[in-house]
């Protein structure tokens, strides 16, 4: 069913147009923030309903927009909730955080946007991919051969626990890793030949990055690779397990061992209770605290929080959520849950590479169902 938008988009741009009166007052009265808050919001309001009305919004996809709409409201409250009770204008979690949420829709109303997926989304993947992998090549190279680790782009004496290892292009191997996965499940599902090189290249970056992230990642995706075959879960899930159970109290690998483990259990506690004493009022648990505390970004979930409130992790959550078990697609599922999975760490999905790709998807997701579009990319590229 098609909800016509012709109506409203006048009345919004109308609405937009007389309240260019009040700016100027409402800035001398009571703040310019205030007043730059109301522009952007009817702006956002008249490009948003612009984008809307050239999408095909069926019944179905009411339930993404309606959780786009809740995180649109409350952006702005949020930046009025630090103004009020810290008088700090600082929109940083809100750019990093909804980076992805204003390319959604603002792009599309420059651009057409559904053609230019059909036609280039895959070749933009291929060239990430192979960006990053041959990057990492460069690096093992100037690491390990030449003696050279100032030459890497990322390289950054200060951090010690780094030093020992590339950098990788992103800065932070973990990062790099889920952002390789998500690369590599990607063009898999939406190639019509698969390609065995495509995966030797990702297995001996996951490798080179020598973090626990990029070895778990290897392990979800081998399990995804193998999903099909139900006897390896009956047969190889057991082996599966006593092989890691091997490795991590025997401390193999230093990223996967039991010693490594504790050590990230009693950090995370550490955060927690820094994060719960710096909580001053309970409402900034649910909006945000502080913005003077600096919050640790190694526990993706408790950085979130910290900076957006509980409110917002929750319902961008749901989303997720509910994206994955819509979509009937064993490959979005597993980017969902690569995605998730990295996100307890550092908050990769909101890196600025995976800002995009995270719009690209929620776009085909609501424009042309997930399985749609990877009809439409296999008859694109098999031409």
């Amino acid at each position: 069913m098609e909800i016509s938008r012709s109506h409203l988009k006048e009345r919004l741009l109308k609405y937009f147009i007389v309240s260019l009166l009040f700016i100027a007052p409402i800035s001398y009265r009571l703040s310019p923030i205030l007043a730059y808050l109301i522009l952007v919001a009817n702006l956002g309001l008249v490009i948003s309903t612009g984008v809307v009305s050239r999408m095909k919004i069926s019944k179905k996809n009411l339930i993404f927009y309606s959780f786009f709409f809740l995180l649109l409201v409350l952006i702005p409250l949020r930046v009025l909730y630090k103004l009020y009770l810290y008088g700090v204008g600082d929109f940083y979690p809100e750019q990093f955080f909804f980076s992805w949420l204003l390319f959604l829709f603002v792009i599309p109303y420059f651009v057409d946007l559904k053609n230019f997926l059909i036609k280039n989304y895959l070749k933009i993947l291929y060239t990430v991919f192979y960006i990053i992998s041959f990057y990492t090549l460069y690096e093992l190279i100037v690491f390990y051969v030449l003696g050279l680790p100032n030459l890497q782009f990322m390289y950054n004496p200060e951090l010690k626990s780094y030093l020992g290892k590339p950098f990788t292009l992103l800065g932070q191997p973990s990062v790099t890793s889920i952002v390789s996965t998500f690369l590599y499940i990607t063009i898999r599902e939406l190639k019509v030949k698969k390609n065995k090189w495509l995966f030797i290249i990702y297995l001996l970056s996951i490798l080179s990055f020598q973090t626990g992230t990029g070895y778990i990642s290897l392990l979800i995706v081998c399990f995804y690779l193998t999903w099909k075959y139900k006897v390896y879960y009956l047969l190889g899930l057991p082996l599966v397990g006593i092989i890691m159970y091997y490795i991590v109290i025997n401390n193999v690998v230093v990223k996967l061992s039991h010693t490594y483990f504790v050590f990230l259990i009693e950090l995370f506690e550490k955060f927690i209770i820094d994060y719960l004493e710096a909580v001053s009022r309970n409402y900034d648990l649910l909006m945000g605290c502080d913005p003077s505390y600096d919050l640790p970004i190694d526990l993706g979930p408790l950085f979130y929080i910290g900076k957006l409130g509980l409110i917002t992790f929750v319902i961008y959550s749901l989303l997720l959520l509910v994206i994955m078990f819509t979509q009937r697609n064993l490959s979005l599922r597993f980017i969902i849950l690569i995605l998730l999975f990295g996100n307890l760490h550092y908050p990769v999905m909101f890196y600025p590479i995976m800002n995009i790709f995270l719009m690209f998807t929620l776009y085909i997701v609501i424009t042309f169902g997930f399985n749609n579009f990877v009809l439409c990319q296999r008859k694109e590229n098999s031409q």
